[in-house]
């Protein structure tokens, strides 16, 4: 069983040290599975991408925007050119701990669910603004007559599902909205999405939160948007050891023999 994590980051010099330690010190194998990182670049201007050269580890892997695309973007690039049986998504600012990945893995090894999400307001929600926690309660409370189902969280970062819930959806989302995608997409197949606590830390504007009030309504358009939305085609995902076909791969780059990047 191998684990994809993807880790989109645009300009996120200063908590991309600390994201990469933490997930490099997480015992995957305890859990009796394998990994890969992949690290997508979404046209950062900080050099953040050098932290990344060489890479600290064999099972890590970066993919490079030339130009800042979004967040949905990003994400979409990282699972589509993932290879593992199990997906998540990894944030890169320091909100999401990755120590609670097991946590959410967990489930899905068990063969009790194909989905699982990190709950914020069952764990620890330290930090979160006011607005932002309103925000939050009327896209549950949206999403969940939409879809006649209960989440507490439905706008999570952290998203653990089997390669098996995504296969079938095509991305289209540019910005955050990718969450709203991923969550209509697994309802509409009718799977159960169960939800596990988590410890999370809301970082401030002035540390470089990019979410902002205006997201949480392009959030509920998207809620009816893709609720009603026709099926979405199907998308191909990567096979083990293909870099797809809308990727350019370079192999073995000066420097390091375990370097796999690819540019956009």
């Amino acid at each position: 069983m191998k684990l994809s994590i993807v880790v989109p980051f645009y300009n996120e010099l200063r908590t991309l040290p600390t994201v990469i330690d933490r997930l490099l010190a997480v015992d995957f194998t305890s859990l009796g599975i394998t990994t890969e990182i992949l690290f997508v670049n979404d046209g950062s201007t900080d050099n953040s991408h050098t932290l990344l050269d060489p890479l600290p580890r064999g099972d890590c892997h970066l993919i490079t925007h030339p130009v800042n695309r979004g967040k949905g973007a990003a994400v979409k690039t990282g699972l589509e050119a993932a290879t593992g049986d199990i997906l998540c998504i990894q944030d890169a600012d320091l909100e999401y701990h990755p120590a609670d990945l097991p946590a959410l893995i967990q489930p899905i090894l068990d063969g009790e669910f194909d989905v699982v999400y990190g709950n914020r307001f069952k764990g620890s929600a330290a930090g979160l603004y006011y607005t932002h926690r309103i925000a939050n309660r009327l896209l549950n409370t949206t999403v969940n007559l939409l879809f006649n189902r209960y989440l507490a969280d439905v706008y999570t970062g952290y998203k653990v599902f089997t390669r098996a819930a995504f296969a079938g959806l095509h991305l289209t989302a540019r910005t955050f909205t990718v969450e709203m995608e991923l969550t209509a997409h697994f309802l509409r197949r009718g799977l159960v999405i169960y939800e596990v606590p988590i410890s999370y830390r809301a970082r401030t504007y002035a540390q470089g939160k990019k979410i902002h009030f205006k997201d949480g309504f392009l959030a509920v358009g998207a809620a009816l948007r893709y609720r009603f939305a026709p099926p979405a085609g199907t998308v191909a995902l990567a096979e083990v050891g293909s870099a797809g076909p809308e990727t350019k791969l370079d192999l073995d780059q000066p420097g390091t023999d375990q370097a796999r990047t690819r540019s956009l």
